[in-house]
């Protein structure tokens, strides 16, 4: 090759990647300069806390001394908000509200079009959850419902007598219960009723449930660091480990799509216009009108609703199981906890009735308990990632459309300049002197705005019923010669998760 071609080449390559590496928009939020072509940021994040992205975040937000942050995932700008005031603007703000295509969203859908409701965005996403919000309000998304309290108090009953009289169960042996998967199966079937009107009973009911739970449970092991790196550099699915996990990825969302589209067909081919009992029942009639009506454009379609129920079947397997398996490590590791909770309930509520939603305004230390935990370890950390849908200016800044936009809710809630000490886990924090719970909730644990989660009040009553329930029965303690539980040591994913522990279950005289 010709000397003076190759010093011309080998400049050009450097002028080149100089210039790329050190490029930042104008008017960006703080951030590092240096970055690597189709890497971006990504690999400093994965180097400095490859489990845990919003851990890495977050310390990136006190070393540059900002609360906006702004760096590039592979080749997409990002900013990444880290404050009650940045985060509540960027979730309020509607061109702020779509969504970026990421692999476990794509993952779950043929010829690469979005569907289901946690991943899309627009008239598609909006008219979904609209109607399913509608239809799914009488089992507690978005108000207080008597159907749900009484299908959750028989729920917890039926936990009851199955931690007092089982013997020997996957789940429960020798008085040793693993948790949070027995929480996991409860609040499953609660919202499998709402949606899909089935109720899963008995031993092959549990073993069913267990297994959709592990599923999901196995399917957001591998989607961090695995999806994320595969979202913003999608090369590295040619190379280990990433190319072997995609194919797990692959696998287990085959599992959940399967149980999805079994429980679709299932409805479909019982259906009774004159007897609808589900949110899939309404979906199903609203569908066929569709098609009588030659609606070609319509969004009411097979491919939707299965996808609908894979969303709810995977939020609810894994979240609300996911903080009370946390809320009981702190039994474990603080339980002095227990005992508050425990002697509160024995005050306020008659030992011959189960605690229910009208107890909630009197039993302040353990709905502070449950505030606490939902801000120790943050349900969704990142939220899902949301994409600028034009230019805008943001917290002094600028962001160009299609930049992605993260919320750190996991460093919100840890802010000492807001906790004092958000690395305890202190319930007391939510009361005032008067031992009242705070009427004011700094904590944004199910989001906020337009893609507030809708299962947020699903969630509180559920996780309020199983703490009053099992601790006016039960006392949970480390089994004898058991390792203390660490809180620090637990499964990433888009929503994080405790590893199974097996806890002693003494009944309660």
């Amino acid at each position: 090759m010709n000397p003076i071609l190759f010093i011309v080449a080998l400049v050009l390559v450097i002028y080149f990647l100089g210039k790329t590496m050190f490029c930042r928009p104008k008017h960006f939020p703080p951030g590092p300069s240096l970055w690597f072509p189709y890497y971006g940021h990504y690999l400093s994040i994965l180097l400095n806390n490859y489990r845990h992205t919003h851990q890495a975040l977050g310390k990136m937000c006190d070393y540059y001394r900002s609360k906006v942050l702004g760096l590039y995932l592979g080749p997409f700008p990002t900013v990444v908000a880290s404050d009650e005031k940045s985060i509540k603007e960027l979730l309020m703000r509607p061109e702020f509200q779509g969504r970026i295509d990421q692999v476990v969203s794509l993952l779950r859908v043929d010829y690469g079009e979005e569907r289901g409701i946690i991943f899309t965005e627009g008239d598609l996403w909006q008219q979904q959850k609209r109607f399913f919000l509608r239809h799914m309000r009488d089992y507690g998304f978005g108000k207080r419902s008597p159907n749900l309290e009484a299908e959750l108090t028989a729920e917890i009953q039926d936990l009851i007598t199955f931690l007092r009289e089982e013997k020997d169960h996957p789940l429960y042996r020798n008085g040793e219960a693993r948790i949070p998967t027995l929480f996991a199966l409860g609040n499953l079937n609660l919202l499998l009723q709402a949606l899909t009107g089935e109720r899963f009973k008995g031993r092959e009911g549990k073993e069913f449930l267990s297994q959709v739970h592990e599923d999901t449970l196995n399917f957001q092991h591998y989607s961090e660091p695995c999806a994320s790196t595969l979202t913003f550099v999608p090369w590295a699915k040619y190379l280990p480990p990433f190319s072997g996990h995609l194919t797990d990825l692959t696998a287990l969302n085959d599992n959940l799509a399967k149980y999805a589209k079994d429980s679709m067909y299932k409805r479909m081919s019982n259906f009774n216009e004159d007897k609808i009992s589900c949110a899939v029942d309404a979906y199903i009639k609203e569908m066929k009108t569709a098609q009588e009506n030659g609606d070609t454009e319509t969004h009411f379609t097979e491919d939707q609703l299965k996808l609908v129920i894979q969303d709810f079947t995977f939020t609810s397997s894994n979240t609300v199981s996911g903080q009370l398996g946390f809320l009981w490590q702190q039994f474990i590791l603080n339980p002095e906890v227990q005992t508050k909770i425990q002697e509160e309930i024995d005050t306020v509520v008659d030992r011959d009735e189960l605690p229910n939603l009208n107890h909630r305004k009197d039993l302040h230390y353990t709905e502070a308990t449950i505030r606490e935990i939902l801000r120790y370890k943050t349900l969704v950390p990142l939220a899902v990632p949301h994409r600028s849908t034009e230019d805008a200016d943001f917290m002094g800044y600028h962001t160009e459309k299609g930049t992605i936009m993260i919320t750190n809710l996991y460093k919100m809630h840890m802010n000492p300049e807001v906790w004092g000490d958000p690395e305890n886990f202190r319930p007391e924090r939510f009361l005032d002197q008067k031992g009242h719970l705070k009427k004011k909730d700094q904590t944004l644990p199910f989001g906020i705005g337009k893609r507030l989660c809708p299962g947020e009040t699903f969630a509180r009553q559920n996780m309020f019923m199983y703490v009053t329930g099992l601790l006016q029965n039960f006392t949970f303690s480390l089994p004898k010669g058991a390792k203390i539980p660490d809180d620090s040591d637990y499964l990433p994913g888009i929503n994080v998760h405790p590893k199974h522990m097996w806890l002693q279950v003494t009944p309660r005289k």
